[in-house]
This record gives structure tokens, sequence and C-alpha cells, in this order.
């Protein structure tokens, strides 16, 4: 569905949210659905949850997001070094479920994490709807 011809080492992994982007150095979204015993599905697929981790200082914005019961919207974006983007992941009314911040004055440096759940999702046009009750 989104295989890329294109070496690993080509990409770069952007964040855009509040109008401003954020290089990723890690990158995950997952999805899912219940199963009985027999391995059968038994419910609808849910998630879309996005793990995202940043080597660089954020703006209050994002710690007030993370600490306040907001939704937003944003966008995942992969990029290769031609300029194009072969992956684009748009997500909406999106809430930021963890928050870490990580320092490691030995090796790593600055580290933050972030655990996004939306509720919509685009998948280079892809539609994915959780259907949150509101």
């Amino acid at each position: 569905m989104f295989e890329f011809d294109h070496n690993d080492a080509d990409y770069t992994v952007w964040l855009e949210l509040d109008g401003k982007e954020y290089e990723l150095n890690r990158f995950e979204i997952s999805f899912g659905q219940e199963i009985d015993h027999k391995g059968q599905p038994q419910d609808e697929v849910r998630g879309g949850i996005i793990y995202a981790t940043l080597s660089e200082i954020v703006p209050e914005s994002i710690y007030d997001w993370a600490m306040k019961n907001r939704a937003k919207n944003g966008t995942v974006i992969f990029k290769i070094s031609s300029g194009s983007s072969p992956l684009k992941i748009e997500f909406s009314n999106s809430y930021c479920l963890s928050f870490n911040r990580n320092i490691d004055a030995v090796g790593e440096g600055i580290k933050t994490k972030l655990v996004i759940s939306p509720e919509e999702l685009l998948i280079n046009g892809i539609s994915f709807d959780n259907h949150w009750v509101n």
C-alpha cells in the first residue's frame, strides 16, 4: 500500500503542529482490533496512535497540549532528498496522551517523546475514523 522505492537513509520525517515543523528521529503508527480465543477479529479496527520522538526543545504550546485535555490537528510528512513527499499522514481532533522529556548529557542529548491519539486520519488520501462518541 505505501511502498517506497528508496533506501531508508534517504528519508526524513517531519511533524507539523501549530504551524511549525519538527524533525522526528523516530516515528511509529499503530492500528489494531480485538480478537476472540481463536484469533478471529471481533471488533472494528481502532487506532492510528502516533508515537513520535523529537531531538529538539519544544515550545510551550506542546507542553500546554500535553497538560490539558485539548485537541489539535497536525501532519506527519515523509520527505526524500529529491524533495518529494511519498507519505503524508494528516491527523485531526487529536490528543496528546503522553509527553516524556529526557535529557542525556552524556550522549543522546534532549529527546521529547509524544504519544498522539487522533479521532481521524488521512493517510495519502485514505481516510480512517475512530468514530469517537461526543
